[in-house]
């Protein structure tokens, strides 16, 4: 099927659903008339306002602006349907008035106002503000309350029983200044104050204010002295990842994966989402054994600084230099149509995998305990509902894709053509998000036997580097964190290329106590100095660099060892093979090296042995 898109060309267009907004709006009237019929079918009855902060006032003021109609038309909808079967004298009468003059229920207060003339919007404003006994009448249909932001200084009405935000903040202002608006005893239909009772507010914010609760919980504990505010971490710091890897044995690029895009729990700046702290606590319980404590520091004699023994550094140089040297992964396919092939092929198995764009909504309850404010997380399997709220055309939707997964348009439109899927219900940025995240692992997955891979030298520049400066001398001393986060007083090997014992697991303890006499010299590779590119755009760190003597001198190889804490080859992850593999590509080349993969019933010394008999072979 020959297709070619143009400049300008618009590509199945599809109608978009209601936005978030719209469903904001819808959630926060429903509830407010379930708030209303508990309030006013009660002996003394309590009238309930909601207030909504806007952006667009003049999509209010303007009598045929979009919110001020759909306003109206979810009003009318609401009472209609509840006139159906409501049955109290009472309420039934209140709703009936309500749809007699829909435009009467609800009112706004705008700082431009002041300078309006307009008889009945400066009565509205006096009554908002300044007439508080006119507003709770139950003879007034008024009860939804419209403004910029925070009404006048000062403002308040003690029946605010919702806050629904239709616009963010725009700055970090008191979480505990937001909700006030809405904290106050409620009057009742004589104007007393109702003591004795418990009442919520409901505060609506969107996704953007994911952290709303815990910022607030975090305020109050504060002002009331009673948890140090730093126990709440806003981000995910490096010394918490460092503990993670080391406890589960991950590696850090796949730990961000699943905390960013699996489980959205961090955003992509690494700052915690709604309870994202807690989740990784109850995730990663044992990276918290003492996390604020000096459990690495247990030795007076520890420092932050770890000596090198530069005299061995000549003998490492040139494997060192070739581990630094700069390249890039080349993925090779004979021609187009092979690539279009497999990328038709990934649609296909991942069709499951899409999602319609959906507004989930959470009830979180802020509660008072033992002195310390929590939340509660209420949830009901009937009142969960799954809504669609925003969509693509398909020219944004490929061209967007085609960013993050580096095709071109054309190929990637003639993959999804060929694969037959029907993309209309899933054109949304969650579905870029997640056919970006699978299409990584898919070619990592299918890397080296689905089509090769090739590392290419880009430039001779190399230092500075983790061990070197900028001319290539070798450093006396570098961060001890950089080589391990734990820390024992015991000796090192004597063709260690350090001078004390910092290590991340008992298995690389165990190797850089090891002496062994075809050892020239070895060393940790510090953290992060060495990436090797994986298909999908990860990387990959080996942990040990030696340098082999064998028969007087006459043979020497290049080793490199990957530790992983596991007992076999079968327990790896397809993904940790795959890395393997990558490693065993990177290291072909005219200085030969050889990879080798440690698992924890493997000791050294045996790797070195058939290293050994292999090179012989």
């Amino acid at each position: 099927m020959a297709w070619k898109i143009h400049k300008g060309d618009k590509l199945n267009p599809y109608s978009y659903a209601q936005t978030l907004q719209e469903l904001m709006l819808k959630k926060a009237i429903s509830n407010h008339f379930d708030l209303e019929k508990e309030l006013l079918c009660r002996d003394v009855r309590i009238k309930p306002l909601t207030l909504f902060f806007i952006d667009n006032i003049e999509s209010y003021r303007n009598k045929e602006g979009h919110l001020r109609k759909l306003l109206e038309s979810f009003i009318r909808v609401e009472v209609t349907q509840r006139l159906q079967t409501e049955k109290h004298i009472f309420y039934r009468r209140y709703l009936e008035k309500t749809l007699e003059e829909v435009s009467l229920t609800h009112g706004a207060y705008f700082s431009k106002d002041n300078t309006d003339k307009d008889e009945a919007i400066e009565k509205e404003i006096n009554e908002i503000l300044h007439d508080k006994q006119t507003l709770l009448s139950l003879d007034n249909p008024r009860r939804f309350i419209f403004s910029k932001w925070t009404l006048r200084e000062g403002w308040d009405n003690p029946n605010v029983f919702q806050i629904c935000k239709l616009r963010s903040s725009g700055s970090e202002i008191s979480k505990l200044q937001e909700v006030g608006r809405g904290l106050r005893l409620p009057v009742n239909e004589y104007g007393h104050r109702v003591k004795n009772e418990s009442f919520y507010l409901n505060y609506f914010v969107d996704f953007t204010e994911s952290n709303f609760i815990d910022s607030l919980i975090s305020e109050i504990n504060k002002k009331s002295k009673v948890i140090s505010v730093d126990q709440i971490k806003e981000k995910l710091e490096d010394d918490l990842i460092r503990k993670i890897v080391e406890k589960y044995h991950l590696e850090e690029n796949q730990l961000l994966q699943k905390l960013t895009v699996d489980d959205k729990i961090i955003d992509f700046s690494r700052k915690f989402l709604l309870d994202g702290f807690q989740r990784v606590k109850m995730l990663y319980p044992l990276a918290f054994d003492g996390i604020d404590s000096d459990r690495i520091r247990k030795s007076n004699q520890m420092r932050s600084k770890v000596r090198i023994r530069s005299e061995k550094y000549n003998e490492l140089k040139s494997l060192w230099e070739k581990l630094n040297e700069k390249v890039i992964l080349e993925y090779r396919f004979n021609n187009e149509d092979e690539f279009i092939s497999l990328l038709s092929n990934f649609f296909k198995i991942q069709k499951e995998q899409f999602q319609v764009e959906q507004l989930n909504e959470k009830k979180l309850i802020v509660a008072i305990e033992n002195g310390k404010a929590i939340y509660l997380e209420e949830n009901s399997v009937l009142d969960s509902k799954m809504i669609a709220i925003s969509t693509m055309r398909y020219s944004d939707f490929l061209k967007e894709l085609s960013k993050v997964i580096y095709v071109n348009l054309n190929s990637l439109h003639k993959a999804i053509i060929n694969s037959g899927i029907d993309l209309n219900a899933y054109m949304n940025a969650t579905t870029i998000r997640l056919i970006k995240q699978a299409f990584n692992k898919f070619l990592l997955y299918n890397a080296i036997d689905k089509f090769s891979i090739n590392y290419k030298k880009i430039t001779n520049s190399i230092h500075p580097t983790k061990l070197t400066d900028k001319k290539g001398n070798i450093l006396t001393e570098i961060n001890a964190s950089d080589i391990g986060m734990l820390f024992t007083n015991e000796g090192v090997a004597n063709s260690y290329l350090f001078d004390e014992l910092y290590y991340d697991s008992l298995l690389e303890k165990e190797n850089i106590k090891t002496t062994l006499k075809e050892v020239i010299v070895f060393t940790k590779i510090p953290r992060n100095s060495i990436k090797i590119p994986l298909v999908g755009g990860s990387t990959y760190s080996p942990d040990f660099a030696y340098i082999l003597n064998f028969e007087n001198g006459n043979k020497q190889l290049n080793f490199i060892v990957e530790t992983k804490n596991i007992d076999s080859k079968e327990v790896l992850r397809h993904e940790e093979l795959q890395k393997i593999r990558h490693a065993e590509e990177f290291f072909k080349g005219e200085v030969k090296i050889h990879f080798k993969t440690q698992f924890s019933n493997n000791n050294i010394a045996k790797l070195i042995q058939e290293a050994y008999y292999g090179m012989k072979d």
